[in-house]
């Protein structure tokens, strides 16, 4: 199964421990006026929790 690249980046955060985390997620938005990105997570999953400790974060397509 082929994805588009775009879709499909890969989001770095850093755990409190200041150690990187990277995984793929799925876009379900963008809006290039205002620079936001909208994604699909789980508001319990550990990248909500990093990012509530350290909010910074990178896209990789």
């Amino acid at each position: 199964m082929l994805h588009a690249p775009a879709r499909q980046p890969a989001l770095a955060t850093v755990t409190p421990e200041a150690r990187p985390q990277t995984r793929t997620v799925v876009l379900s938005a963008a809006d290039k006026s205002a620079g936001t990105l909208g994604h699909y997570t789980d508001m319990r999953s550990a990248k909500v929790g990093y990012l509530r400790v350290t909010p910074f974060a990178a896209l990789h397509e």
